[in-house]
């Protein structure tokens, strides 16, 4: 799956939390019925729900994590292979921002258990920049240090507010425990505001499986 089909998918979360009001719930140990856009029936819950697949598509009877809003769900990936590592969102506006700042509550510590994985890290947060053709860049971090971006834009006016949405892929981790984090950052005059009362931030981290060469 491409930057832009996760994008898409995520925008269409937060969307619908923007609009419900609820904070997505994570279901772990849910069984797809049919499809590869799979179809899942939630434990305690007759009714069957429509998913939309983030990685490796799963297939009929197997078990997967699913995150949850409302009427509809997101298949996050495999429970017994692509995992849901961690997951975490933040519900409080965060003001003032210039230079890079990690983001209060988008942080997910992680513990690998096997060789050589790959990690996709989706973040999502509401951006709104104070003054006219500043560039606000969101930035995903391990450890401290910058190994991708899940958004960037240029401001079209002041207040220009938009939806920062998009996943760093990270190869070749070895056994062991690592951090994740988003930033937020702006390069020219004015600040940036994290939006995450009006539309929640979202960070989350799941396993794709080993390195295939």
């Amino acid at each position: 799956m491409n930057r832009d089909s996760v994008s898409t998918l995520t925008a269409a979360i937060l969307r619908r939390v923007q609009s419900s009001g609820m904070i997505p719930t994570i279901r772990t140990g849910e069984t797809v019925l049919s499809g590869t856009t799979p179809t899942v029936r939630l434990a305690g819950d007759p009714s069957t729900r429509q998913a939309q697949a983030l990685g490796d598509p799963a297939g009929v009877g197997e078990t997967v994590w699913v995150m949850v809003w409302r009427s509809t769900a997101l298949v996050l990936g495999r429970a017994g292979g692509t995992r849901l590592y961690g997951y975490a969102t933040a519900t409080a506006n965060q003001t003032g921002i210039t230079t890079q700042t990690a983001l209060t509550d988008l942080t997910v510590d992680v513990v690998v258990t096997q060789p050589n994985r790959v990690l996709h890290i989706v973040g999502q947060v509401q951006a709104l920049a104070t003054t006219s053709a500043d560039i606000v860049i969101g930035s995903v971090q391990q450890d401290g240090v910058d190994v991708g971006r899940y958004g960037r834009f240029r401001a079209a006016a002041a207040s220009d507010s938009q939806l920062l949405s998009g996943y760093a892929r990270v190869e070749g981790l070895d056994p062991g425990g690592y951090t994740f984090r988003l930033t937020l950052q702006r390069t020219g005059g004015g600040t940036v505001t994290a939006s995450n009362a009006t539309t929640p931030g979202l960070i989350d981290v799941v396993d794709a499986g080993p390195v295939v060469v």
